[in-house]
């Protein structure tokens, strides 16, 4: 396809969604979001020479007067990339407007189909999550088929591990890649790792069914110890995260600090996981304001406030509120302390922790262990946080009591997820009397910030907002003037700033993060916390107001106030961008 300076022929009927492209007679098939190349028309599909995704299709002119529109499959790469040219203007547009209108169609026959849901207005595929954690206690695993539901088949498995070192198997040249098979081998062809990371012996997997890979991107990985001086490696957090269509993902296994009176200790694991992960977010911007959907899970060795044997004789009669109402890990969230903003499932299991291994009663249950008194607990948890209106919901959120190698029982939960499709340009979009879409714009009035002084005393910060997301056109020049010397900003209005996407139901689903930094000395910059705005409500034909939370470090550290319009308009002249899945 990559071949530059040909020009297209338009066929009259097109053929029910054939293009004929006169060099060397080949024909186009539209087919859902893909753009098919073959050497013959066939009425019977055959498996295409060339197959492009549309990532983003972009209209093109020259001094030569050729017209013409890029292809770039998922990814951009220039490998993957068709330029091809038409007649003329009015033969581009045709070409064009008869790719969104399949593209449309693929739109509604998949929402008719059941795994395309509407989001606001725009397409998104409902895609299954199975998030599990289990501290392995480094010995060697039990059975992971009682604990792993390989045989269910969901889109997404991510698994967590904790004090995961023991003899590996022969033929396995490290506990790392010897865990990782036990896991993969369960369900073989049909899956493929996205990514798999380490920290000593914390351990975090994420494989997804074989036919989505294709539509996985930008993924990355890394590490924070907080163990000893903060560079042992036996507590931490380790990190994976990728795009999957256009939705963001972050999923983090996590170890804090041990011991009942710890609680401090573990609070500031999560803020230092929180602020040292490195996953391709711009420096300053906190994985949880970075991406839309983000899973925290592991051995976060948060107790249960009571005596052992209070405990025991409230899970004896089955009183697990009375136990959850002395539960660490939640009053530390009531109380702002940790993970706020971050929800969990309702816990209808007994605590997972601490175990006698490889023992069960004369009714099958496992038994605690009463060596050094230890109080049993929830101390293995799975959390989750999302942009706001995300689609998402908790299916399942249990524990497996049939591992029985580890002094910890696993655990796991089931979500399913509203994964927004990369965008459509619908036909219904493209102008009929004018060439160009519409350019799109965003803009701010009356904004402001307060509660800053809670994170810098020094009465002469320079504070400045820099507006973050994939849709703006060059983000990294778009922010507001530096004003000096104040903890209480106020901007009147923002410059305009220009968007790549002018598909109105694309931005309604889209988020702007708006990062608050402060001007400091030799030309450093000091961040001061970041705020998430839906954009969903910002579409109307008036300036529409808005209130929302700035968090740094995972705290709540202040607020964003102002007023927020998403601008139409026909009249401006820069070369416009046609972004499609």
């Amino acid at each position: 396809v990559g071949t530059r300076g040909s020009k297209l022929v338009l066929d009259p009927d097109l053929h029910e969604g054939w293009l004929r492209y006169n060099k060397n007679l080949k024909w186009f098939k539209l087919k859902r979001y893909k753009l098919e190349c073959y050497d013959e028309m066939f009425s019977e599909i055959p498996n295409a020479n060339i197959s492009l995704e549309f990532r983003y299709l972009k209209r093109i002119s020259s001094a030569k007067e050729k017209w013409g529109f890029k292809i770039c499959s998922n990814g951009g790469d220039a490998s993957q990339t068709a330029l091809l040219y038409a007649e003329n203007e009015d033969e581009r547009d045709k070409w064009i407007t008869k790719i969104c209108e399949v593209l449309s169609l693929f739109q509604k026959q998949t929402k008719n189909g059941g795994k395309v849901v509407d989001v606001l207005g725009f397409p998104s595929i409902m895609i299954s999550a199975w998030v599990g954690t289990w501290n392995v206690g480094n010995a060697i695993p039990g059975d992971l088929t009682e604990w792993i539901p390989h045989e269910e088949r969901y889109d997404i498995y991510a698994i967590g591990a904790q004090e995961c070192v023991y003899k590996a198997r022969n033929g396995q040249h490290s506990v790392h890649k010897d865990w990782d098979t036990r896991i993969t081998v369960l369900f073989g062809e049909d899956y493929e790792v996205i990514a798999t990371h380490s920290l000593m012996e914390i351990r975090n997997i994420v494989i997804i069914k074989k036919e989505l890979i294709k539509h996985v991107s930008q993924v990355g990985t890394h590490s924070v110890p907080t163990g000893i001086g903060n560079v042992v490696g036996n507590k931490g957090g380790v990190g994976i995260s990728f795009m999957l269509y256009d939705a963001s993902f972050c999923f983090i296994s996590a170890h804090f600090a041990a011991h009942q009176e710890e609680v401090q200790s573990r609070n500031e694991n999560f803020k230092d996981i929180l602020s040292g992960l490195n996953l391709s977010n711009p420096k300053g911007i906190d994985v949880t304001n970075m991406f839309q959907f983000v899973f925290w899970y592991g051995d976060l060795n948060y107790r249960i406030e009571a005596s052992r044997s209070e405990v025991l004789r409230e899970l004896e009669e089955g009183h697990y509120t009375n136990l959850l109402c002395r539960d660490q890990l939640m009053r530390e969230k009531e109380e702002s302390k940790v993970f706020e903003g971050f929800k969990e499932g309702d816990i209808c299991f007994p605590p997972t922790y601490k175990y006698v291994s490889d023992l069960i009663d004369e009714n099958g249950s496992r038994v605690y262990t009463g060596e050094k008194l230890r109080v049993p607990s929830w101390c293995d948890r799975i959390l989750w946080k999302t942009f706001p209106v995300s689609k998402i919901s908790s299916g399942f959120y249990k524990c497996c009591q049939k591992v029985l190698t580890s002094d910890h029982a696993p655990v796991n939960a089931l979500f399913n997820i509203g994964c927004r499709l990369p965008h459509y340009y619908n036909s219904s979009v493209v102008p009929t009397s004018d060439n160009d879409p519409p350019r799109c714009y965003m803009r701010f009035f009356e904004l402001k910030a307060t509660g800053l002084s809670m994170v810098v005393k020094d009465k002469k910060m320079n504070p400045y907002i820099k507006f973050v997301g994939s849709f703006i056109n060059d983000e990294k020049k778009w922010k507001t003037k530096i004003l000096y010397k104040t903890t209480e900003p106020h901007w009147n209005e923002v410059a305009p700033i220009p968007l790549s996407i002018s598909n109105r139901s694309y931005i309604k689903s889209q988020h702007v993060i708006l990062v608050l930094m402060s001007e400091v000395e030799m030309g450093n910059n000091k961040g001061l916390g970041q705020a998430v705005l839906p954009l969903s409500e910002c579409c109307g034909s008036a300036p529409q107001p808005f209130e929302v939370k700035i968090y740094r470090h995972g705290r709540r550290e202040g607020t964003v106030f102002g007023k927020c319009l998403i601008q139409w308009a026909n009249f401006y002249t820069e070369t416009p961008t046609i972004t499609l899945s």
